[in-house]
């Protein structure tokens, strides 16, 4: 292939917008060749088809865009490296999406926002060739927004993005568990963006009694997500309580119970067993009377508190000093 993305010919498209789309990934000073062609010309696919073929002709690191299904046949059949996209489509979905936002946040909606922070990164380093992997980048990135806005279309939802996460959906949390939970599209969405190895993507969901609450909280379980290696999805629905993993991917039969175990180390047994003790303490406990429960050592059970401790399983209530030595420790435990 000698298409090169430093090299497009465009119809029917404002070169400024493919430009500012092309610098999202990292492709400056682009050649972009357009003619001045009528669009209400009888002909109109095949005066764009001949324009495309010409530049092509005379270069051909050429690639096409085009946004008319018969000019891509054309070009398709004649073996001219062509894409067919729609930008004002795109335009249309963002502009719709912001009302629907827009609605949300006027809306009494108090307790029941739920935001999905997605996060995606990926790797074409194995590509010595910059524009084919530039070109990768800019395909991977339209199919996760193209996957995002489906999802978003089910949830009545609106999406939108920031400096630092590349998208939002901002929608209830009756839709949150009666849809996106119930139909496992939280599980199709991180399979769907790791398609290959080395991609990822990570979700943070956050509940709130209002947008701006629910956001902070999908930030803060997005930020779980990164630090794990293994579980890419996490739950946030307070400042106070610690996130909490919501999928494993390719795990769909697992319990949280036994996502847990495997993340720290434990047989599914010790949590179990844990688990029992917890009904019989009540839940704030400390270490002493889950040792006594469990019939294990302190010690022992202070290292599996710990690890719990690790993935944000364990939040600490309150300290009670007694007199010389460490302060009892009073924790909720969340499996």
């Amino acid at each position: 292939m000698h298409s090169d993305l430093r090299h497009i010919s465009l119809d029917t498209y404002d070169p400024q917008i493919i430009q500012e789309a092309l610098h999202t990934v990292g492709i400056q000073n682009a050649e972009i060749y357009t003619d001045a062609i009528n669009p209400e010309s009888a002909t109109l696919n095949e005066d764009l088809y001949q324009a495309h073929s010409r530049r092509y002709k005379n270069n051909n690191k050429v690639i096409c865009l085009t946004s008319h299904q018969v000019c891509h046949e054309l070009l398709t059949k004649a073996e001219i490296p062509c894409i067919r996209i729609f930008p004002a489509k795109e335009i249309i979905k963002e502009q719709v999406y912001y009302l629907r936002l827009q609605h949300l946040d006027a809306s009494d909606q108090q307790g029941d926002y739920a935001v999905i922070a997605i996060h995606y990164n990926y790797v074409f380093d194995n590509e010595k060739d910059p524009a084919v992997r530039d070109w990768e980048k800019l395909r991977y990135q339209h199919e996760i927004r193209e996957y995002v806005y489906t999802i978003a279309h089910k949830l009545q939802a609106a999406v939108f993005s920031d400096d630092i996460v590349p998208l939002f959906i901002v929608t209830s949390r009756k839709m949150l568990e009666n849809v996106f939970f119930k139909q496992q599209d939280h599980i199709k969405l991180l399979q769907f963006g790791q398609q290959l190895q080395r991609f990822r993507v990570c979700l943070g969901i956050g509940l709130g009694d209002s947008m701006l609450e629910a956001k902070a909280h999908s930030t803060m379980a997005l930020n779980h997500a990164f630090r794990d290696a293994d579980i890419h999805a996490y739950i946030a629905k307070s400042n106070t309580e610690a996130a909490a993993p919501a999928v494993s991917v390719g795990r769909k039969e697992e319990s949280s119970l036994e996502t847990i175990a495997r993340h720290c180390g434990f047989t599914i047994t010790t949590l179990q067993k844990l688990s029992s003790a917890l009904v019989a303490t009540g839940n704030p406990t400390t270490a002493e009377s889950l040792a006594q429960e469990m019939q294990m050592t302190v010690r022992s059970v202070n290292r599996i508190l710990s690890r719990l401790e690790d993935i944000g399983c364990v939040q600490i209530v309150a300290k009670e000093g007694h007199g010389k030595g460490r302060p009892t420790r009073i924790m909720k435990i969340l499996l």
